[in-house]
């Protein structure tokens, strides 16, 4: 079931309606403005988006960026009274855009390099294991981390995607592909991964 975020009643200034699932985000106060909504959004949406921008074109300072101009645009959507059904989806849409964008821009396909791989690393593991633990997940990251270059842009999307919570229909939405063409690329994304890195 989603929240409705955004009054409808057209004497307030916002005019924009928001929906969202009740899972990850808490509800918000009627009497708060578009711009505590926003920031309530980014707090919880922001690093998913990074991670994604992040994996996507390899480049921690461009992931950035790219993660602040998603919220500036969906502040600005709002801000127009446009209607956004499903944010995460709506979020992810502009994050992939964007990412899309960039990398037509640069004639490149970026793998992520091991400097961003290592932020990612360095962010993942629980503060609550113990000095051993820790080590064991970052080990298990690092297989990760070389098991994915394995993987082409389409399938590491789809699996970042599908990994955010997003469902098949929402991923292909988000990637502009079939709902069986995003099955397709999971399946040989989970393939490769197992015979990568066969004891998981």
């Amino acid at each position: 079931m989603a929240l409705r975020l955004f009054n409808r009643n057209p004497l307030e200034d916002v005019t924009g309606e928001l929906c969202l699932e009740p899972e990850g985000i808490t509800r918000m106060g009627e009497d708060e403005t578009l711009e505590q909504k926003v920031t309530r959004i980014f707090q919880a949406l922001r690093l998913p988006v990074y991670y994604y921008l992040l994996a996507f074109l390899g480049d921690a300072e461009t992931a950035d960026d790219l993660t602040q101009e998603v919220f500036l645009r969906l502040y600005a959507h709002l801000h127009r009274g446009r209607p956004v059904e499903n944010v995460r989806l709506w979020v992810f849409r502009v994050a992939h855009n964007l990412a899309f964008d960039e990398r037509q821009r640069h004639q490149r396909l970026a793998r992520l390099d091991e400097s961003a791989w290592d932020e990612i690393c360095a962010r993942l593991p629980d503060p609550a294991l113990n000095p051993e633990q820790r080590a064991i997940e970052r080990e298990r990251l690092e297989r990760l981390g070389a098991a994915l270059q394995w993987l082409s842009a389409q399938e590491l999307q789809c699996l970042l995607l599908r990994a955010e919570g997003l469902r098949y229909r929402e991923i292909g939405e988000v990637l502009g592909v079939a709902t069986s063409t995003v099955g397709e690329f999971l399946q040989r994304a989970l393939r490769k991964l197992m015979k990568i890195n066969p004891e998981n």
